[in-house]
């Protein structure tokens, strides 16, 4: 069903004397047309131009449309030209408080309603219709906690490098040389002190170079000489 609204019939039905015309025409589209939408209806409202001259055009507001008529074409004329138009009146209903207008909508097979009838069943059917859910209010979300980074893993240790036999013979010739020097030193220290005590610094240092003396001689007897496994 398409419901055409006789515009200033309504709005005189609910006219206040101290604001303006045009404020309360808006306010009403705006009232019908929140209606319509929550409704779900197909709904046309129309206005003479001899309230407005200006304006001549079509226009929506959300579900409703906004029609106003030409210059010197009253409401009453553009809704009986329109069911005049239509193949099929009888799926119109014109909401009017105007007795002729009524009886002559009627005669092209259209529904009738009048303004009282209309505003009392849009309440009826506001009442009635399911409000619509409000939108669940947004959910906190708790702040993403990094999750923890696994330290990276430990390097491990470089193997010691394995050394070679040129290295261990370098090594052990060195060490060689320097306990001869040592020796060598030793022997004249001796000669030049003819019973002297020999400096303690010397003699540690001297003990201490035949220990390493020593210990790089085992070390080359071993590379030398690998044990086999039984």
């Amino acid at each position: 069903m398409r419901y055409l609204i006789d515009g200033y019939n309504l709005l005189f039905r609910l006219l206040r004397t101290f604001d303006s015309l045009q404020k309360q025409r808006t306010e009403l589209i705006a009232n019908v047309a929140a209606k319509v939408e929550k409704l779900g209806l197909d709904a046309a409202i129309i206005f003479d131009s001899h309230y407005q001259p200006s304006e001549s055009s079509k226009h929506h507001l959300g579900a409703l449309e906004i029609i106003y008529t030409a210059p010197g074409e009253t409401a009453d004329e553009f809704i009986l030209k329109m069911l005049k138009d239509l193949k099929d009146p009888s799926h119109i209903t014109v909401v009017t408080s105007d007795k002729v207008l009524a009886n002559l909508c009627r005669t092209r097979l259209a529904k009738t309603m009048a303004v009282d009838e209309f505003i009392v069943w849009i309440q009826r059917r506001r009442k009635a219709a399911p409000d619509q859910p409000k939108p669940s209010p947004a959910r906190l979300l708790r702040p993403l906690v990094a999750a923890p980074v696994a330290p990276p893993p430990k390097k491990k240790a470089a193997a010691a490098k394995e050394r070679t036999m040129d290295e261990y013979e370098k090594i052990f010739s060195e060490s060689l040389k320097e306990a001869e020097h040592l020796q060598y030193n030793k022997r004249a220290e001796r000669k030049a002190a003819k019973g002297k005590k020999k400096p303690p610094q010397k003699k540690e240092h001297t003990d201490k170079a035949e220990s390493d003396m020593a210990r790089w001689l085992e070390i080359f007897e071993k590379e030398s000489h690998p044990q086999k496994d039984l």
